[in-house]
């Protein structure tokens, strides 16, 4: 029997960084611009999204024009400083990871980039229980675009329906809907109402989750 594919979105259903997140992009709209970013507009703009496509709306909405490859720049250098001592990894998803490796076939999908996915992988010292490891680098189309997750499942060669995507954004559930697949989502950044699209919501990954036909 062919094992199933697993597909995880990285930031908030492996690692919970996004007060990381938050700080690095209030950091660097702070030096550059000397503006404040605050809770409400990082979770408008910025949560399940690429950071090309958050800065670039937000500095629409700010009517700024200015390099979003440098403010990126300097977002990603402040997160991977933060980031550095803290443990942000998610054991329910981790010990999932682990212990259920030999039945499942999993791949990554995130807006992250390649450089922070694979930081804390290695880590984890999971990075090569992977398929495939896709990040904003290798997609061109943000969620709720599905782009990101069809190609991981043609690189895979198992088909949508014997694929589940683990998510914990609301553009993220739409993403794996409009890719016809089967999907979990984590209330690790909304409220199980906020994610109703997604077949089940939960607040940590567990195998009963995966008791479905």
């Amino acid at each position: 029997m062919e094992k199933k594919h697993i597909i995880f979105d990285f930031n908030g259903v492996i690692v919970d960084d996004e007060k990381i997140h938050f700080l690095s992009s209030q950091l660097a709209l702070k030096e550059i611009f000397n503006h404040d970013l605050s809770q409400e507009l990082y979770f408008k703009f910025f949560i399940g999204r690429t950071n090309e496509k958050a800065f670039e709306d937000y500095f629409k909405m700010l009517d700024i024009d200015s390099s979003i490859a440098e403010i990126i720049k300097i977002k990603n250098k402040i997160y991977m400083q933060l980031v550095e001592t803290e443990n942000v990894a998610i054991p329910s998803t981790i010990s999932f990871i682990r212990k259920y490796k030999n039945d499942f076939s999993y791949s990554v999908v995130s807006g992250a980039s390649k450089n922070e996915i694979w930081f804390h992988l290695k880590k984890l010292g999971i990075e090569n229980l992977f398929l495939n490891i896709l990040s904003c680098e290798d997609i061109t189309e943000s969620k709720p675009s599905p782009q990101g997750f069809l190609k991981a499942i043609n690189l895979s060669h198992i088909p949508a329906n014997q694929t589940v995507i683990i998510e914990d954004s609301i553009s993220g559930v739409r993403a794996a809907k409009a890719a016809n697949t089967f999907c979990i989502a984590l209330t690790t950044s909304h409220t199980k109402e906020e994610l109703h699209q997604a077949d089940i919501v939960v607040s940590e990954l567990n195998i009963s989750c995966f008791n479905f036909d």
